[in-house]
């Protein structure tokens, strides 16, 4: 369970109105190609409390959408440098021919290290020669970091999304033992001209992991290759 505070802002970094969101996600099921997420959504906004009608989605692996179609090719080996330490990773190009846009993207995968993919480079066109948008996911550092009560190993990683004039730069704490893998962040969306036009906060509420299951049909823990980012109103 998770809250995002988001603020709008004017000209003059003045905040003109603040969203406050809370989300729980629960994972309702798994198997070994997609698993299936259920989302209890509550919004503040202008003194009025939402409730939204809860909904599922169900993903694949690679961040695809079921039904979408993934390619995905290994480049080679190579090293990804975090804090001056060169860690082994496989390349790999995905391509997801997704609903009304297509991805484009290298990963670099490190087998052993969480987040696991230590690096992300992507391009997403929307259908028609629509805009496209350009991001750059990478660890930036390993660390301790506060987790409600307990401290926890953690990954800082810093995202960068183009598209247009738009840029929205975040710094995300991930932590491979919580639920979702996300415990805080905060985010900032910028203008041609540098301005601030709107920024959020990511905090942990609460989690809680039910017993794993060890039968065949699930298969044992997967990993989530490129993970999508929810669009603006998801």
């Amino acid at each position: 369970r998770i809250r995002v505070t988001t603020e709008l802002l004017d000209p003059l970094g003045n905040v003109t109105s603040t969203t406050i969101t809370e989300t729980t996600t629960t994972l309702t099921a798994a198997d070994v190609s997609t698993y299936t997420l259920r989302y209890e959504v509550i919004t503040e906004s202008s003194g009025k409390r939402f409730i939204s009608k809860p909904r599922t989605r169900v993903l694949g692996y690679s961040g695809n959408a079921a039904g979408e179609p993934v390619t995905a090719k290994k480049l080679g080996n190579t090293d990804v440098e975090v804090n001056g330490r060169k860690l082994p990773c496989e390349q790999r190009q995905i391509s997801i021919d997704g609903v009304g846009a297509k991805y484009e993207g290298i990963v670099f995968v490190s087998p052993s290290v969480p987040p696991y993919v230590l690096r992300q480079e992507g391009t997403t066109t929307a259908a028609a020669d629509g805009p496209k948008t350009t991001t750059t996911v990478e660890v930036v550092a390993f660390g301790p970091f506060k987790v409600l009560a307990d401290r926890r190993n953690a990954a800082f990683v810093r995202t960068i999304e183009k598209r247009g004039d738009l840029s929205t730069t975040t710094l995300e704490i991930t932590c491979d033992d919580i639920p979702g893998g996300e415990v805080a962040h905060s985010s900032q969306e910028q203008n041609a001209e540098n301005k601030p036009l709107r920024r959020s906060t990511l905090e942990l509420l609460d989690y809680h992991v039910g017993n794993e299951r060890t039968d065949e049909s699930w298969g044992g823990r997967r990993r989530v290759i490129h993970r999508s980012r929810p669009r603006r109103g998801d």
